[in-house]
């Protein structure tokens, strides 16, 4: 009871919460500065990549299912993982993609999980 009557006579205002030191705070994540071939990903690093899709289609995960896409861009492969979805409309084999996302790794291959993807138009001549 003392500590609610020391709450009462401190007033309604709370203390104002001291600053982070610059050393305690969170690092931010670098800019990423443009597309990275797929051969040269290094796990636990945000990246661009752009490249063709070559398979799609919802997977069994461990918790629910997830949309798996794997890409191509001639130096490697990485699968894009969506969680929580069954489809996105206008992927599909053969699209072009361009993700942006942090790499890691399932079953020995890379993957990044829910990438900001974007669906690149057909180049018509």
């Amino acid at each position: 009871m003392a500590f609610l009557a020391e709450l009462d006579q401190a007033g309604a205002e709370a203390p104002e919460p001291a600053a982070t030191p610059p050393e305690q705070q969170w690092p931010t994540a670098p800019p990423v500065t443009g597309v990275v071939p797929i051969g040269t990903a290094v796990v636990r690093r945000r990246l661009l990549v752009k490249g063709t899709v070559i398979d799609v289609g919802p997977r069994a995960w461990e918790g629910g299912t997830v949309l798996e896409c794997r890409i191509d861009d001639g130096t490697g492969r990485i699968t894009l993982a969506l969680l929580g979805r069954r489809a996105v409309a206008g992927l599909e084999p053969g699209a072009a993609v361009r993700a942006e996302g942090v790499v890691g790794r399932r079953r020995g291959r890379p993957i990044i999980l829910n990438p900001f993807l974007t669906l690149l138009l057909p180049v018509t001549a």
